[in-house]
């Protein structure tokens, strides 16, 4: 404690007060006196002392009859009780109902100061120890509080999770649903596009058993391998769980075995080098690249071989650090020289050009080993993409 220690003393003697005020006051102690019990009792109703010293006999009652008023008011209060050696059975008494300590008369200050100091260290130990609990009781207190709390966090939590989680699963079977509608919806189209162009192909076919002209059938026949191209990439689609790709290897190989058999082309005059990826192809990327293998490879197989004689078409698709490449060539008699193919007339020539620019692509011709183009584009495309 930093506050002085106060002390009351009560005893009928004068002589005796002076004495324990003048012993106490060398201690720097906070003393008051009273000269009757009830006196002792309205100086303790107005503050706390800390100890009282009290007397065996006072005029208006016994010291023992005060303790208990004293205690009512004060129970940290430590009481030591002043008795003559006469009456220590009364002492005894007295420190069975609440009474720290006793001290015999006559009195001196080694007498009187070592029980003081003695109930007031037990005395600052009670109350440190009381402040503790309290301290613990109001931490504890607040624990449980907090802990209620975090159960109520935690249980609103939890079913905030529980019907967002309802609700995901609901927009998810939402969203699964309109996928699936639009998935069949999407697979009619491509089905209704394919079956359109087959009987355009069909009237084609027929049409083409009635020109005579053999410069015009080569031309119209050229326009009908592109209507079934088209054809083929509707199929294709058709057949796929992924409305959203191709996949480019199986595509290209379908589409040499479409145009090999237009040009009647067997396995054994030409052969056909293929070395594609698993890639899959947005749909918008996927019908310029295969036009372009279309009229590329068409080309190899009307100016690039002599009739009757055996040769290889190469067709190459890569990917090199978000570039792509796409390489179609053969090893026939090569691309003319006197001709540039960025200004060549022929419809196929002409398409393939427009077909790169559409993509964005860069094509390049390689002169050297027969005739071999190089487009190469990224996948980073604003009307397709590469999965």
């Amino acid at each position: 404690m930093n506050e002085k220690a106060s002390i009351l003393v009560v005893d009928d003697d004068r002589s005796t007060r002076k004495l324990l005020t003048f012993i106490l006051s060398r201690k720097d102690y906070d003393i008051e006196t009273a000269g009757t019990g009830q006196e002792a009792i309205e100086k303790a109703q107005t503050r706390f002392f800390n100890v009282a010293l009290l007397d065996i006999k006072l005029p208006d009652m016994q010291g023992v009859e005060l303790l208990a008023p004293l205690k009512k008011m004060h129970p940290e209060m430590e009481i030591i009780m002043i008795t003559a050696y006469a009456s220590l059975e009364t002492a005894m008494a007295a420190l069975n109902r609440g009474a720290s300590l006793y001290i015999t008369k006559p009195l001196n200050m080694e007498e009187v100061l070592p029980p003081i100091n003695e109930v007031l260290k037990k005395q600052r130990l009670a109350m440190e120890n009381k402040r503790l609990l309290q301290e613990l009781k109001r931490e504890l207190a607040e624990r449980k509080l907090a802990e209620e709390k975090l159960k109520k966090y935690r249980d609103q939590l939890e079913e905030m999770v529980k019907e967002r989680t309802t609700k995901l699963a609901e927009t998810n079977e939402e969203l699964q649903r309109e996928i699936t509608e639009k998935e069949l919806l999407l697979k009619e189209i491509h089905q209704r596009v394919k079956s359109n162009m087959q009987l355009i192909s069909k009237m084609l076919s027929i049409q083409d058993s009635q020109i005579k002209d053999e410069a015009a059938r080569k031309v119209f026949r050229e326009g009908w391998g592109r209507i079934r191209f088209m054809a083929m990439v509707h199929e294709k689609l058709y057949q796929s769980d992924d409305f959203t790709g191709i996949n480019f290897a199986e595509f290209t190989k379908s589409l040499l075995n479409d145009i090999m058999g237009t040009y009647n082309i067997d396995d054994d005059t030409i052969d056909l080098k293929i070395d594609i990826k698993n890639v899959y192809l947005d749909i918008n990327l996927a019908i310029p690249c295969g036009l372009i293998i279309n009229e590329l490879v068409s080309n190899s197989l009307k100016y690039g071989f002599q009739e009757q004689q055996k040769g290889e078409i190469i067709i190459q698709f890569e990917s090199k650090n978000n570039l792509y490449e796409l390489t179609v060539g053969d090893n026939g008699k090569g691309f003319p020289k006197y001709l540039d193919f960025r200004n060549a007339e022929s419809l196929g020539l002409q398409l393939v050009r427009l077909l790169c620019k559409k993509i964005s692509a860069n094509i390049e011709l390689d002169r050297s080993k027969g005739t071999l183009f190089k487009i190469v584009f990224t996948g980073d495309q604003d009307e397709g993409g590469i999965k």
